[in-house]
């Protein structure tokens, strides 16, 4: 195998490796700020889920090489995964790409929270919340085949995904570039997705 010039510039640069792994340590620091910040609105999610839940709420963050090729971190907090249900706040930072906030649902907590969500559905649309349409709910990329857009997505099948669908994904997102807007980014989207 020959390697060509830019190949052996990348493999010669060390300090892009170092200098990336300082910033993935940086914004784990700042997700783990962020989990300590929603595992003490737990109470308030488990007085709402109340026999919902087997065990109490927790969160977790993972870091990863490969989300569709790109190095990813993600916090989940407060999480509840079950093969059948979901209960999740996830933060996602992904390399290149955005920071997201998903509040992730599907199985007894779905069915709790439906028409509540119905119910806050304009609200929603009006603060940049998309809508996930994809079949899989384990994506996080904003192409069209995975998030739409309240705001520009038919009523109709918002509404028919919401209650004919095993799980709802609503997201919101913040360019890399925004970083210094990433607080109030947390606790507004922390706000918009709290339901009762």
């Amino acid at each position: 195998m020959k390697f060509s010039t830019e190949h052996l510039n990348v493999l010669c640069n060390s300090q892009f490796l170092l200098t990336k792994q300082k910033l993935l340590e940086y914004i784990y620091e700042q997700l783990s700020h962020w989990q300590s910040w929603h595992l003490s609105y737990v109470k308030v999610y488990e007085q709402y889920t109340a026999g919902v839940f087997r065990k109490p709420l927790s969160g977790k963050i993972s870091r990863g090489e490969n989300y569709r090729g790109l190095p990813y971190l993600v916090l989940d907090a407060p999480r509840f995964f079950t093969p059948e249900d979901v209960f999740a706040i996830r933060i996602m930072f992904w390399w290149g790409n955005d920071f997201s906030y998903t509040l992730h649902l599907a199985g007894k907590p779905l069915e709790m929270y439906r028409a509540s969500l119905k119910k806050k559905l304009v609200e929603l649309a009006e603060n940049e919340v998309f809508f996930c349409v994809n079949p899989s709910p384990w994506e996080y990329h904003f192409e069209e085949d995975n998030y739409q857009k309240l705001a520009a997505a038919p009523t109709e099948m918002i509404e028919a995904h919401l209650f004919q669908k095993n799980f709802v994904k609503l997201s919101r997102k913040l360019p890399i570039t925004d970083f210094e807007k990433f607080n109030d980014f947390v606790e507004e989207s922390f706000s918009l997705f709290l339901i009762d």
